[in-house]
């Protein structure tokens, strides 16, 4: 009598298995694109469409709020889903993707009551807005931004298929082709977005301290960099 069940358990099975091997299949297609070329923001769109996709992963719902932002670091917002980088103690962050509302900079600060956050177009998407969109807490981020690391970011990437089941060793093989290349990426544009907020709060003159042991991988000078954040001449655009 229990012969239902068993054949729900079996279609649940087949299901996650079927769901799990397209999603090992579209990682290593966005693998095989990013071998001929850099990394770029849209592949972190990319990715966390992906993992949305994948049976059994249940991204973390957050109401946008004051604590919230008092706590954030960085948000790259990707429709509803953003990689959000939260300060958790003193040289202590941790990386989270979580289902929360995308927030302009002055939506932001209308919600701490203080003008405290800044905001840049990472990707262009359709009918004029972003398809990424990083939002910085500007003190958080100058003051915590060497605290973040490539494997930190790559444990934040993995972190909504620890738990799958089935499937979740599969997909994290497959996950390790990609994440790598795209949390260099965007450490490296958490650096760049700190280090013009702490020269521009410095008057542009400020001489930053260098890479230490903890932190190896480094942008390249900001100077060469394009002037995204705080002081740029760049039209906020919202989510």
């Amino acid at each position: 009598m229990f012969e239902w069940l068993k054949q729900g358990a079996r279609g649940a099975v087949s299901a996650a298995t079927k769901g799990g091997t397209e999603a090992a299949a579209a990682l290593k297609a966005l693998a095989d694109s990013m071998a001929r070329r850099a990394a770029e923001a849209a592949d972190l769109g990319k990715l966390l469409d992906i993992l949305d996709k994948i049976p059994g992963v249940d991204f973390e719902r957050r109401e946008p709020d004051a604590a919230y932002l008092a706590t954030m670091m960085a948000a790259f917002q990707m429709g509803e889903l953003s990689l959000v980088i939260t300060c958790t103690g003193p040289k202590s962050t941790d990386i989270d993707i979580l289902r929360t509302k995308p927030l302009a900079a002055a939506e932001a600060d209308a919600l701490v009551g203080s003008p405290k956050f800044s905001a840049t177009v990472l990707a262009e998407g359709q009918e004029g807005r972003p398809a990424v969109q990083m939002l910085m807490n500007k003190e958080n981020l100058a003051q915590n931004y060497r605290h973040v690391s490539v494997d930190a970011l790559i444990k934040g990437l993995k972190k909504p298929i620890e738990n799958v089941p089935l499937v979740g060793g599969v997909l994290a093989a497959a996950l390790g082709l990609v994440a790598r290349p795209i949390a260099r990426l965007i450490l490296d544009i958490i650096f760049t977005q700190a280090e013009n907020i702490i020269r521009y709060a410095r008057g542009g003159n400020a001489v930053l301290p260098g890479p230490t042991e903890e932190q190896p991988h480094l942008p390249s000078p900001v100077e060469e960099k394009p002037d995204l954040v705080a002081g740029a001449e760049q039209k906020e655009k919202r989510p």
